[in-house]
Parts: structure tokens; sequence; C-alpha cells
């Protein structure tokens, strides 16, 4: 897939310009946040939940499954079934956090016994800003964050 780099977002902006595949009725929407700031990445992950609440709103889905891509730095978000059934709904939404992807290389670099432990607090605190930013915006459906493509979820 050809992931285009959007605008950078700024604190002052709540909304983000999201890219648009089609196939099908379903559209997957991908935006990237160039900034470093935490209160940059914190506004812009606010329109990322803005884009999921309008895509997810009168979806009959059991939960949003949220995965981490740590070393691509993206944020990929889709409904889950009641069965299980993954990826229904119209629409994916993703975003990539530039930060994030940096923030990966340094915990690639960590010794063995370091690895599993600085994974997790990364994936802790892009969940946390996350969660900040969906408070004010996230539809009223719960929400499951997960390592990449794992079965077992973070929180």
């Amino acid at each position: 897939m050809d992931w285009k780099e959007v605008r950078a977002c700024f604190t002052e902006v709540k909304t983000m310009d999201f890219d648009t595949k089609n196939s099908g009725r379903h559209s997957i929407y991908s935006a990237t946040i160039n900034s470093s700031e935490a209160s940059n990445i914190k506004s812009c992950l606010e329109g990322f939940w803005t884009k999921v609440a309008a895509c997810f709103d009168g979806e009959r889905i059991d939960y949003l499954r949220v995965e981490l891509w740590a070393d691509s730095g993206r944020l990929i978000c889709f409904g889950v079934g009641e069965a299980g059934e993954q990826r229904i709904g119209e629409c994916t939404i993703q975003v990539t956090i530039n930060q994030f992807a940096e923030d990966w290389l340094e915990v690639e670099e960590s010794s063995d016994e370091e690895f599993d432990s600085k994974t997790d607090q990364l994936n802790r605190r892009y969940i946390a800003f996350s969660e900040l930013a969906r408070r004010r915006q996230a539809p009223a459906i719960p929400v499951k964050y997960f390592d990449t493509d794992s079965d077992k979820p973070l929180k």
C-alpha cells in the first residue's frame, strides 16, 4: 500500500486530513502525525477518534480493535463482530505516528533482557495518548488494544 504523508498537525488543530482508499464498499482512512510533541500527538489523536466516531456511529459491532504496529508507528482501528469476525463495517482507520516508529528504533536496540519490558512501556505510552484523546471523541463502543496482530488484548 502506498503510504502518503499528510500534513503535520498542530496543538490547536482538532481535526486531521485523511487519505481515503476504497475497496468495494470498504474505505481505509490514513493520516500521519509528524510532530514529536506530546500535546500535538494527543491533539491529533483526537482527530483520529473523531474519524472513528463518525465511521462507526450506528454500526453493529462488538468492539473496536486498535492494533499498535510500533515498527511502522501505526495505530489501526477496525470493528470486530460478535463472533470475532474481523474488519466488519465499512471502514478501517489508521494513523501513523512518526515519533512512535522512532521510539521503536530505541526499543529494537535494547538488550534481550530489556526488550519485552521496553516494548510494554512503549505500547502503554501510546495507549495512554490514545485514551486521553478518546475521552472526548470516542463512540460508545468498547475498545481493545492489541500488539500487532496478536489475539490477546493489551488493555
